[in-house]
Formats: C-alpha cells, structure tokens, sequence
C-alpha cells in the first residue's frame, strides 16, 4: 500500500467523520426544536457532501443542509417527527462510532508497523 493511498484513505474518513459530526447536530437541533411552532425539519445530504468533498476536496457539510418540506406538520406546522430523529441520531451514532472505530485500528497498525 502506498503512503499516498493511505492519506487518501484517512482523508476520506476524516470527511466522513466530519458529515457524520454535522449530520448529528442537525438531527439534534431538529429534536431540540420539536414544540418550536412552524419549524421545519432539516436534513445533510451526506451522499451530496460525501460525493462534492471527494471530487472538489474539503466542503463544509453545513452547504449540503436542507429544510425538509416532504414531511407531513402538525396543527402547529412543526414537521419534527421525534420517533423517525431518535432513529435517525441512532443510526448517526452507530455509523459514527463504526468508522471511528476503523480508523482507530488502522492507526493502531501503523504504529505498530512504525515501532518495529
């Protein structure tokens, strides 16, 4: 493996790290914001992010956040469904933890490789 292909490859998830991170918090201003009258729920396109930072480099993940106007509101046009956020900051933190966890090891390989 060459030195360039592991940059690439850190970077990679350092990026992902960093939209998961944004994606989190997105997911907790929509939970934070659920008796907020007339809020509208919002998303990171992660896919978007994920595809513009590997072909154009560092992109903050905050360009790629939308409203969400699919959802159906309640009497008070609030859009925050807090069984669907709780899912999705779960499925957030798993995928999170999962990568970090990775590179966690894969890091531990290079030092042990760097040691020797």
């Amino acid at each position: 493996m060459s030195p360039m292909s592991v940059n690439v490859n850190l970077e990679t998830a350092r990026q992902a790290l960093r939209g998961l991170w944004a994606r989190q918090s997105v997911i907790s201003d929509n939970i934070a914001n659920i008796n907020t009258p007339g809020y509208r729920t919002k998303h990171l396109d992660f896919d978007a992010y994920m595809a513009q930072a590997s072909n154009e480099g560092a992109t903050l993940p905050t360009e790629h956040i939308q409203s969400d106007g699919r959802r159906r509101m309640r009497s008070d046009q609030n859009s925050v469904d807090l069984e669907g956020e709780m899912i999705h900051l779960m499925q957030n933190a798993l995928q999170y933890r999962s990568l970090l966890s990775q590179v966690n090891r894969k890091m531990d390989m290079y030092h042990s490789i760097v040691r020797r």
